[in-house]
């Protein structure tokens, strides 16, 4: 199930730069947060899954972006190889970048809930505070406050 291309920006809104945007993601940073924010708009194909999470990389390393929220209400499951490619290339750059605090606003698809929770799992043992939600204000506000 896509979701609409227009998203509404968190309440109370802040000023926030479009990064990347096509059919598939949208990508935002927010300077004075130093939050890099997607939303998938359906399930994206595994060169744009990776340009996204690239993407999200160089504002990691350029910002010391340390807050990270992946709205992913309009995915379904991980490909096998995105998410080795994921683990061993993107998860070593922006941790080194300075990642520390994940928003993850689930799936709607069940596989994508399960995933979701096993990947906080997963990151979590390597220092990353996650925060699972359903609702897109509320995991933005937890991490605003990190």
């Amino acid at each position: 199930m896509a979701l609409p291309k227009v998203q509404s920006e968190p309440t109370p809104s802040y000023e926030r730069k479009v990064i990347l945007d096509n059919e598939f993601v949208t990508l935002w940073y927010y300077p004075r947060l130093r939050i890099v924010h997607h939303q998938m708009l359906k399930a994206p194909s595994s060169d744009a899954f990776r340009e996204l999470l690239t993407r999200g990389a160089d504002l990691v390393e350029a910002h010391r972006a340390a807050k990270w929220m992946s709205d992913d209400r309009a995915n379904t499951v991980l490909r096998e190889a995105d998410e080795q490619w994921s683990d061993s290339v993107w998860l070593p750059r922006v941790l080194a970048g300075g990642f520390k605090y994940w928003a993850i606003v689930l799936p709607h698809a069940a596989i994508g809930k399960l995933n979701m929770h096993r990947l906080a799992a997963d990151h979590a043992r390597r220092g990353i505070f996650s925060h699972i939600d359903t609702s897109p204000d509320d995991a933005f506000e937890w991490l605003r406050t990190r």
